[in-house]
């Protein structure tokens, strides 16, 4: 398996609310390889190296991951593009 470094960037649905209340959640849903950066409010940005088979599944497994872990965050930036989302059906929420 291959480390692939990149960050994500999720809108919060709740904007004035602290993003650091979702350190526990993350690591809770397999992101504890996350560093977390606050500096915009109403966002959160993740930087990883995560291990996997693929970027594909790198990116697209660490966003479900994240999309559990955070109520209605909402992808807004992939860094850097690594593969094309459009296409990957392992980064739906549902």
């Amino acid at each position: 398996m291959k480390t692939y470094e990149f960050t994500l960037t999720f809108s919060l649905e709740r904007v004035d609310e602290d993003p650091g209340i979702y350190e526990k959640a993350l690591w809770d849903y397999g992101c504890d390889d996350a560093s977390i950066g606050l500096g915009r409010k109403g966002s959160i940005a993740l930087m990883f190296d995560r291990k996997a088979k693929s970027a594909q599944d790198a990116v697209g497994n660490t966003i479900s991951n994240v999309i559990q872990s955070i109520p209605g965050a909402t992808l807004i930036e992939v860094e850097p593009e690594l593969v094309d989302l459009t296409n990957s059906a392992s980064c739906d929420s549902d």
